[in-house]
């Protein structure tokens, strides 16, 4: 991994991925957390298939990147990171990175809608908004982070 990577490093990468998930409108969905093909519904964010669903909303998209593509990925980055963490630490690493994305993303709709009640709610906003503030709101979290910024 080269020089030493930070955890806004991590999170950068994990929301660029997931932008690149759902950057497209039709990769992106709503009211389910991905679907096939042929529209349906698909339970876990595609979790348990190697083959990738059609489309994703953003939190499930951000929960296939943390829990799958980046899975080992970030596994290695902790011991970087982290170099002294238990084992019991390392494993809650990805779940730590998932959380720290999610609180990036939601500063990220504050700042693009703020007072909107759905701000703390990534499933909730994603079903309330549009392909384009998705997108939006995911490029601005990457700034963000980029830049060391707080997330509030």
């Amino acid at each position: 991994m080269g020089e030493t990577m930070t955890i806004q490093e991590v999170v950068s990468t994990v929301l660029t991925d997931t932008l690149t998930m759902v950057g497209k409108p039709e990769r992106w969905t709503q009211r389910a957390w991905a679907r096939d093909a042929k529209g349906r519904s698909i339970d876990r964010c595609g979790l348990l298939t190697d083959k990738p669903p059609k489309c994703l909303c953003l939190d499930g998209a951000l929960r296939r990147v943390v829990y799958r593509d980046r899975k080992e990925w970030l596994m290695e980055a902790v011991k970087e990171i982290a170099p002294d963490a238990d084992e019991h630490d390392r494993r809650l690493f990805p779940s730590q990175v998932y959380r720290y994305a999610h609180a990036a993303l939601c500063g990220a709709f504050r700042a693009i809608v703020p007072g909107e009640c759905y701000a703390d709610d990534l499933w909730a906003w994603n079903d309330e908004t549009t392909h384009t503030a998705v997108v939006h709101a995911l490029k601005l979290a990457v700034t963000r982070e980029r830049a060391g910024l707080d997330h509030g």
